[in-house]
C-alpha cells in the first residue's frame, strides 16, 4: 500500500464498501468481563458510521461489540453506544487509536491522548457471531458501514496484563503491534491475535 505508520512496513488499504477481511470468531477474540486493549494505526477521510472491528450479531444472548468510527470519532456499541470519542481521526492523519478496558472502564486514546471514558463491566464473552470483521459490519451484513482508508497494526490483547492504558501516553511506532511480528499469533496468557503492521 502507499502508507504505513512505520518504516518498511504495510497496512491494509480499504477501497471502499465490499472491501474487507473476515476470521473466524474463535475463543481467542473474546473480550471477556475483564481487562482488554485493543489497537489499531488508522489513516481515513471517511465520514458517517463506519466499522473498524466487528463482532456484531443483533440478537446474541450476551453482548458483543464494535469498535468504529461514527462522524469522525471513536466509537464503542454494545448493544446501543457505550463511547463516543471527542476528537476527530476521520482528517486524513495516520494515528494510534485505542479502546481498552482496565478494572471496568472503558477508555479510548486517540494518539496517546485520552479521549473518553465510561464505566463498562459486560462480558463479552459471546460466540453468537461466528465471524470477526475488519471493515465491516459482517454477521448482519450492512455494506453502509464499510470502512474506507487504511489499518495496521491491529491488536488484540485480553486478561490482568494486557497493557490497556488509565492515562494518556506518548505511543511509538511500535505501540500496538507487539513489536511488529510478522505473523499471526495467538497464545492464552494474555490471549492475542496480531495483524501485523
Amino acid at each position: 500500500t502507499d502508507w504505513s505508520p512505520t518504516p518498511g512496513g504495510t497496512s491494509i488499504k480499504f477501497s471502499g464498501p465490499g472491501a474487507y477481511l473476515i476470521t473466524p470468531h474463535t475463543a481467542d477474540l473474546l473480550l471477556g468481563a475483564g481487562d482488554f486493549r485493543i489497537t489499531v494505526w488508522l489513516k481515513t477521510v471517511v465520514s458517517g458510521e463506519r466499522v473498524m472491528l466487528d463482532v456484531y450479531a443483533g440478537e446474541a444472548p450476551t453482548p458483543n461489540w464494535q469498535f468504529s468510527l461514527r462522524d469522525g470519532k471513536l466509537s464503542w456499541y454494545a448493544s446501543g453506544y457505550v463511547l463516543s470519542g471527542s476528537i476527530v481521526v476521520n482528517d486524513g492523519v495516520g494515528r494510534l487509536v485505542e479502546a481498552s478496558r482496565v478494572n471496568g472502564i472503558l477508555r479510548f486514546f486517540t494518539a496517546g491522548v485520552l479521549d473518553g471514558e465510561i464505566a463498562d463491566t459486560r462480558d463479552y464473552s459471546s460466540l453468537y457471531a461466528t465471524v470477526f470483521g475488519i471493515g465491516a459490519q459482517v454477521y448482519s451484513r450492512n455494506m453502509a458501514y464499510d470502512f474506507t482508508g487504511y489499518m495496521s497494526g491491529i491488536n488484540i490483547r485480553t486478561g490482568p496484563n494486557s497493557g490497556g492504558h488509565t492515562s494518556g501516553y506518548t505511543p511509538g511506532w511500535q505501540d500496538g503491534t507487539g513489536g511488529l511480528p510478522r505473523t499471526i499469533t495467538a497464545s492464552a496468557t494474555p490471549s492475542a491475535l496480531n495483524f501485523p503492521g
